[in-house]
C-alpha cells in the first residue's frame, strides 16, 4: 500500500469488505445446508423409530395362522 491515494485506499478497502462480505455469506449458506440436513436425517431417524413399533416383524410369530 505504499503510495496510494486516498481514492486507491478507499477502493482497497471496499474491494476487501466486499470479499469478507461474500465469504460471509458462503460461511451462512453453508451453514444453512448444514442444519437442514441434519434436521432432515434426525427427523427421519425420529419417525423411523416411532414408526417401527407398527411395522415389526418379529411380532408375527406369536400371531395365529400367521404366513411367513
Amino acid at each position: 500500500m505504499d503510495n496510494l491515494s486516498a481514492e486507491g485506499i478507499q477502493l482497497r478497502a471496499n474491494h476487501v469488505t466486499d470479499e469478507s462480505a461474500e465469504s460471509t455469506r458462503r460461511i451462512l449458506d453453508y451453514t444453512l445446508r448444514l442444519i437442514f440436513h441434519v434436521s432432515f436425517i434426525v427427523s427421519f431417524f425420529i419417525l423411523s423409530v416411532y414408526f417401527s413399533r407398527f411395522f415389526c416383524f418379529q411380532d408375527l410369530e406369536t400371531l395365529p395362522n400367521a404366513a411367513i
